[in-house]
């Protein structure tokens, strides 16, 4: 018994990931466990085309303090 996936198990669940099944499904569907799953989905590098639906801190977006923060927190709550 091997404790790795065959190259073809892991290439059937990337495409299968690919065309939206969930973690789930494909440990069910391949007879493997789903944090297996998870495993070689957090290993594969994210699709060019898709993007996060919350951007993510380093993104590039910088956020910009409100206008009325010259002051720290500590001093303002002093007042």
């Amino acid at each position: 018994m091997s404790n790795q996936l065959k190259m073809a198990q892991i290439h059937t669940i990337e495409q299968l990931l690919r065309h939206g099944w969930s973690h789930r499904r494909i440990a069910r569907e391949l007879d493997i466990h789903r944090d297996t799953v998870a495993r070689y989905a957090r290993g594969r590098p994210p699709d060019p085309g898709s993007k996060p639906a919350i951007s993510t801190a380093g993104s590039g977006q910088s956020i910009e303090p409100p206008p009325d923060s010259k002051t720290s927190h500590f001093d303002r709550r002093l007042d």
